[in-house]
C-alpha cells in the first residue's frame, strides 16, 4: 500500500512538471504586459516607417504639465532632413546625450508606427523614481511616477492618450497599430547575453534592444529568448538564444 501511494506521488509530481513544461505559455510579450524593468521589455520587431513624414513642427501642443521637471539634455537644433536625419536619430542622440546626466538611469526609444520618441527613468532630489516620455525634436515631456507607469497599460496608452491626446495638434498619420519600446543595444547587455545561462523560471521570456538607425530611420534588433532543453524538467539547461 505504501508503494502504490509513493507510485501515486511520483505521478502527480511528473504530470504537473509535465504541464508546465509543456503547457506553460510564453510571456506575453505585448507592450501593455512587459514587466516593469525597462531593459525586459520586448518589442514588436516588424520595421516601422519612421520616415513617412514625422517632422515636428515648432511644438507638438498637447502635453499636459508634468507633475515634475525632469533633467533633460539641451534641445537638439540639427535640423530634419529626409532621409539622412529623421525621428529616429533624434530619438537615438537623444539617449546619447543622457549619458552623463546622473538622474536618468535609462533611456530607451519608444516606437508607435510612424514617429519615434523617448521614455527615460529619472530620479528626482528626494529619490522618487519617475518614468517620462520625451519628444526629442522639442524636449517636450510628460512624467509619471514608477509605479503608475508599471500598472498602466502601456499600449493602450501610447494608443488612446500618447497619441490621442499629447499629439492632438499633430497629425499622427499611423499611431494605433505596433508601439514597441526598448533600449538602444549600446546601452544594453543584451548582445552580450547570447549564449549566456538564464533561468528555468525565465523560459520563454524575450528580451531585445534597437541598433543605430540608419539612413531613412531604419533600424534592426537583436531579440534573444531564453530557452531550455531537457525533457520533463529533468536536466534542462536554460540559456539566451
Amino acid at each position: 500500500m505504501a508503494n502504490r501511494n509513493i507510485f501515486l506521488i511520483i505521478a502527480v509530481v511528473a504530470a504537473i512538471i509535465l504541464l508546465g513544461v509543456v503547457y506553460l505559455p510564453e510571456e506575453n510579450v505585448m507592450l501593455s504586459r512587459g514587466p516593469g524593468h525597462p531593459d525586459s521589455i520586448p518589442v514588436n520587431s516588424s520595421p516601422n516607417d519612421l520616415d513617412n513624414g514625422c517632422e515636428i513642427y515648432g511644438s507638438v501642443g498637447g502635453f499636459p504639465k508634468s507633475p515634475v521637471t525632469p533633467t533633460l539634455p539641451p534641445k537638439n537644433n540639427k535640423d530634419y532632413n529626409s532621409p539622412d536625419y529623421v525621428c529616429t536619430h533624434f530619438a537615438f542622440d537623444f539617449c546619447k546625450e543622457t549619458r552623463d546626466i546622473k538622474e536618468i538611469t535609462s533611456c530607451q526609444i519608444l516606437a508607435f508606427d510612424s514617429h519615434a520618441i523617448n521614455s527615460i527613468r529619472y530620479i528626482d532630489d528626494e529619490g522618487q523614481e519617475w518614468v517620462c516620455v520625451v519628444e526629442p525634436q522639442t524636449n517636450e515631456y510628460f512624467c509619471m511616477t514608477l509605479d503608475e507607469w508599471n500598472n498602466l497599460n502601456r499600449e493602450h496608452w501610447i494608443k488612446n492618450t500618447l497619441c490621442r491626446d499629447y499629439y492632438k495638434d499633430w497629425d499622427l498619420k499611423y499611431c494605433n497599430r505596433n508601439p514597441w519600446l526598448a533600449p538602444r543595444c549600446s546601452d544594453s547587455d543584451i548582445p552580450n547575453m547570447l549564449g549566456k545561462p538564464c533561468e528555468k523560471s525565465q523560459q520563454g521570456q524575450r528580451r531585445a534592444c534597437v541598433e543605430n538607425a540608419r539612413r531613412g530611420g531604419y533600424y534592426n534588433f537583436i531579440e534573444i529568448k531564453c530557452n531550455c532543453d531537457g525533457a520533463f524538467g529533468f536536466g534542462q539547461e536554460c540559456e539566451w538564444k
